[in-house]
């Protein structure tokens, strides 16, 4: 156990730091890519209906349809 200033920390070792180490290092690598195909994704999702014209709320918008 380490001391800190007012409380004592126990140290959990289960994961060895060299593994988490080389995921953190895959994540940082990976994360930004993964995250824009997921919004791209979700951009191409919900405005493919409306280029296709069959939005569900073309009824509802204004001068639309």
């Amino acid at each position: 156990m380490s001391t800190t200033k007012d409380f004592e920390v126990e140290e959990v070792g289960s994961v060895p730091p060299r593994r988490w180490d080389r995921f953190e290092s895959f994540l940082r690598q990976t994360a930004p890519t993964g995250l824009r195909l997921s919004l791209g994704l979700l951009v191409v999702w919900f405005g493919l209906p409306k280029v296709v014209g069959r939005s569900p709320v073309a009824d509802l918008v204004p001068g639309d349809g």
